[in-house]
């Protein structure tokens, strides 16, 4: 019984542990209360527009080179992929 409540306390303790660490959490010092708490949010820089682009590109020459390839294009009139 008594190792039971002692797993339980140190799961316990190390879930509470896990949350603080990967909770986005600043002390502060402010002018009206010693100490502030805050949550900081994530401000992540994606360059989303490129990687679609990039992505929509790469995207539409696999397919040409696989149709490519497919329809007996390939290593024809001195080009490697012949569209």
């Amino acid at each position: 019984m008594r190792t039971s409540k002692r797993l339980a306390a140190t799961l316990g303790a190390i879930t509470l542990a896990a949350a603080f660490w990967i909770m986005p959490i600043s002390v502060q010092p402010s002018a009206d209360s010693l100490v502030k708490i805050s949550v900081d949010q994530a401000q992540a820089y994606t360059y989303g527009r490129h990687r679609r682009i990039y992505r929509r590109t790469y995207r539409h020459y696999r397919r040409v080179y696989r149709r490519a390839y497919r329809r007996g294009y390939y290593y024809r009139h001195g080009h490697r992929y012949y569209y």
